[in-house]
């Protein structure tokens, strides 16, 4: 004798099986979905900090063409300040004016700067519009951005990478 299950009229339920495999199906979306955030977010994060000190040398730049005196981006491991070359006409020294510091680390959790390529571990603009040529290059996770500064022109770039 054959024995058929049939569903009675108006049981519209999910059988143990049918629901397992839907969360199952769930926790591996999820999973991929975690773990393609985290990289997303250590990008963002690195973009970020480049905005932000490109922003920082355009102000350097405008400062040291409008006052007519050096201006600078001192680096100090993940932080920098921006600074006048004071009056005696060199940096770092009590009379030099810090406009601004800034830690991206704290900002950007995460996130280094290499300013090695800068002499000194200092982006000097002049006053004609010119500027030490340099690299400061960001990097955190996979991703690494770097800034390049022109020599002639005083002209910021953010380029993908560490080239310039």
């Amino acid at each position: 004798m054959k024995v058929f299950i049939t569903r009675v009229a108006g049981n519209h339920g999910l059988t143990l099986l049918e629901l397992l495999v839907a969360i199952a199906l769930i926790a591996v979306i999820g999973g991929v979905a975690l773990w393609s955030g985290r990289g997303m977010i250590m990008n963002y994060r690195v973009r970020g900090a480049a905005a932000t000190i490109y922003s920082d040398l355009q102000l350097a730049r405008l400062k040291s063409l409008k006052e007519n005196k050096a201006w600078a981006l001192q680096f100090s491991g993940n932080t920098y300040t921006i600074r006048d070359d004071g009056a005696d006409g060199t940096f770092n020294n009590s009379d030099d004016t810090i406009v601004k510091t800034v830690d991206i680390g704290s900002e950007y959790a995460g996130v280094t700067i290499d300013s090695s390529g800068a002499a000194g571990d200092r982006v000097v603009f002049n006053p004609d519009g010119t500027a030490q040529g340099s690299r400061i290059t960001l990097s955190g996770g996979t991703r690494t951005m770097s800034l390049c500064i022109s020599s002639t022109t005083g002209n910021v770039r953010v380029v993908d990478g560490s080239a310039c």
